[in-house]
């Protein structure tokens, strides 16, 4: 039950059982959605990076993927930025993409709690990788509002979602600390003070 939303369905009317009446229950299962929502961002330059559809065409990545980019592609479909925050480094891009969509988390993750991150390194397809927080969100270089943790991630996966296991975008990847294993996350928190949810 942990990777899937349970969706509670009241379906039709009343069961009379040995004289006694009940509301008759069924309980669906929806796995989430979540490497089907991740996509791929690329630019004229021939540079790629990753992303997340959260629905309606809307994709966020990371705003140094699609910082002074022109002719921006998202699943090889033509995009546009709506806004950039360097400070941030996150970005929301309008794409005629639309397909599964995965949701939000809009609270910080906790430190020891897994996450799994999937985006489109050295020209692969999806891949995955899991590790844990390994600390608090704070300022850490340029970014505003980072935390660590021990998720090997590579140059292309900038941009694409961690998600958390019950499959909600917990964080965003945007940056990776050199020979160490570790990575820079921005955390969904963030993203949804920036959508103004």
């Amino acid at each position: 039950m942990e990777t899937e939303n349970v969706l509670l369905a009241v379906l039709g009317g009343l069961v009379a059982f040995a004289g006694v009446t009940a509301l008759a229950l069924c309980f669906i299962t929806v796995p989430p959605v979540t490497r089907d929502a991740v996509v791929r961002v690329d630019m004229k330059n021939g540079g790629v990076g990753s992303g997340v559809h959260i629905g309606h065409g809307l994709v966020i990545t990371a705003a140094h993927v699609v910082d002074k980019a022109e002719n921006i592609q998202i699943d090889r479909k033509p995009a546009e930025v709506l806004w950039a925050n360097a400070g941030y480094d996150l970005a929301a891009v309008r794409t005629e993409t639309n397909g599964p969509a995965a949701q939000l988390r809009c609270t910080e993750p906790e430190i020891g709690e897994q996450l799994t991150a999937y985006g489109h390194p050295a020209g692969l397809s999806r891949t995955r990788t899991q590790g844990h927080v390994a600390g608090k969100t704070g300022v850490v270089e340029r970014w505003r509002a980072v935390f660590a943790a021990d998720l090997t991630v590579f140059f292309g996966n900038s941009g694409g979602p961690a998600f958390d296991s019950h499959g909600q975008v917990a964080a965003i990847v945007v940056g990776i600390l050199q020979g160490s294993g570790f990575s820079f996350l921005v955390p969904g928190s963030e993203v949804c003070r920036m959508l103004g949810r």
